[in-house]
């Protein structure tokens, strides 16, 4: 039931984490529109903690939440960050009462995971990352 993943996807041009606020607001914002959306599904998820943190010049959002539906509980870390029209996010999940068991790990992953720094002489997108 542990699994970790990194997503890379394309967003609007010029989009900038801090257009969805701080990094509380935009966890929030992420758990009600997208992950639980309240009165459109049997899931509740609970923001635990939000942190911004700038890594090589790169702002990062940091949260960590759980998630918990009748027949199951998880409990999560997510990193998101923005470079050139593309955001990267690393999520890291187990059940809840697997979670003492794979929190240390989990945490030393999300504060090691950061984009590989752009070279001058690219001009291209760079979609490597590294844990």
């Amino acid at each position: 039931e542990e699994n970790v993943s990194v997503s890379v996807a394309p967003i609007l041009a010029g989009f900038s984490l801090k257009q969805m606020g701080a990094a509380a607001q935009a966890g929030q914002s992420l758990l009600d529109t997208t992950i639980a959306p309240p009165g459109k599904s049997d899931k509740k998820a609970t923001l635990i903690a939000a942190r911004e943190e700038v890594r090589s010049g790169e702002l990062y959002y940091i949260i960590e939440y759980t998630v918990e539906t009748p027949r199951w509980a998880r409990h999560n870390f997510a990193v998101f960050v923005s470079r050139d029209d593309t955001l990267y996010t690393f999520n890291a999940q187990s059940s809840r009462s697997q979670w003492d068991k794979f929190q240390a790990q989990f945490s030393a992953m999300v504060e090691s995971f950061s984009l590989l720094p752009t070279s001058p002489e690219s001009n291209t997108q760079d979609a490597s990352y590294f844990l």
